[in-house]
């Protein structure tokens, strides 16, 4: 009992370290805190939340989505876990994923006026996908420029 709380302390104090890093744009220097932190209490979804944003920061989009769905497993109640998870797949352009992401965040925080903001952006996107998707040829019925002219048509040229 005495080493669990001791770990959860220092977890904590390392916590302090790694968002001092953060903002510092020490990154990488974040990530290896925020590790550390989870070593000692992989229980608390604020550490995977917060090293699922740095990852973001470096464009590790994967490893972002990784920890925020860890996040998201410990306390499915904990709305920055959505949030991280969502920016990183908005990032990848995987729209519909984020868009269920931040459809959780709103509804878990709707007071929230980023979370509006991120989600009215996603609602926006999905529709133009929408769109593209409904005006797209198929693969099978697409024609080059030069295959659709007919040169036997075309009288002599005369100048």
């Amino acid at each position: 009992m005495e080493t669990e709380n001791s770990n959860v302390s220092r977890a904590e104090e390392i916590k302090v370290l790694a968002n001092e890093a953060f903002k510092a744009h020490k990154y990488g220097q974040a990530i290896d805190l925020y590790s550390q932190a989870i070593e000692l209490n992989g229980d608390n979804a604020v550490y995977w939340a917060n090293r699922a944003f740095a990852h973001s920061k470096l464009e590790e989009y994967g490893s972002a989505i990784q920890d925020a769905s860890k996040a998201i497993e410990i306390d499915p109640k904990y709305s920055k876990g959505y949030y991280r998870r969502g920016a990183a797949y908005l990032a990848m352009g995987k729209i519909r994923d984020a868009l269920k992401d931040f459809q959780q965040v709103k509804k878990l925080c709707p007071n929230d006026p980023d979370a509006s903001k991120k989600l009215k952006e996603c609602e926006k996107a999905v529709m133009k996908l929408k769109f593209e998707e409904a005006i797209a040829v198929p693969e099978s019925q697409r024609r080059s420029v030069a295959e659709s002219i007919d040169f036997h048509s075309i009288g002599t040229w005369t100048f």
